[in-house]
Order: C-alpha cells, then sequence, then structure tokens
C-alpha cells in the first residue's frame, strides 16, 4: 500500500465520509478528497516527509453529474463565475483541476 492509499484510509475513517470520492489529490502532505455532492476534505498527515510533491488525479464523469452538483465543485475549488457557467464549461474547467 502506497502513501497515498494510506492516507485515504485514515482520511476515511477521521471524517466518516460515507459518500463517493470523485477525486483525491495529494500535495506533499496534504490529500484533498473531492466527494460527491461537491465537499471537499482537506487531510495533513502529521509527519514531515520532505519528498517530493505528488499529484495524481483519478478519472471523474464529470458528464454524469448534475448542473448543480458541478456548480458545488467550482465553488469548492474557487472558480469565479461558477453560476452563470453552462454545464459544458463547468466540465471543461473541473477538468482541467
Amino acid at each position: 500500500m502506497d502513501k497515498k492509499e494510506k492516507m485515504i484510509k485514515q482520511a476515511i475513517k477521521a471524517h466518516n465520509v460515507d459518500v463517493p470520492i470523485l477525486r483525491t489529490r495529494l500535495v506533499g502532505n496534504r490529500l484533498e478528497m473531492y466527494l460527491y455532492g461537491g465537499q471537499v476534505i482537506t487531510y495533513e498527515q502529521d509527519t514531515t516527509n520532505s519528498g517530493k510533491t505528488q499529484q495524481d488525479d483519478s478519472p471523474i464523469d464529470l458528464m454524469s453529474m448534475t448542473l448543480a452538483q458541478l456548480r458545488k465543485m467550482a465553488k469548492a475549488q474557487g472558480i469565479k463565475g461558477y453560476s452563470s457557467m453552462k454545464k459544458s464549461v463547468l466540465v471543461g474547467l473541473l477538468a482541467k483541476g
């Protein structure tokens, strides 16, 4: 089991995650989990590790999500003007990360 998998399991346990995880991102010792419904959980590991920054995005089927769900994700990511964007534009922006 690699570092990311261990952190995901720890974060799920610590935050009682009971919805699907759409995307995860590991940056140093910080794990970001994007959950179904637009919620974002940031989990930081206590140990200091001087390793390289890692970023691994798993694929998401954004087109199957509703416009409301996409807007919640856009809001969580700090995308400006998301409330007036069409679904295709939001999908494009969210896919870029």
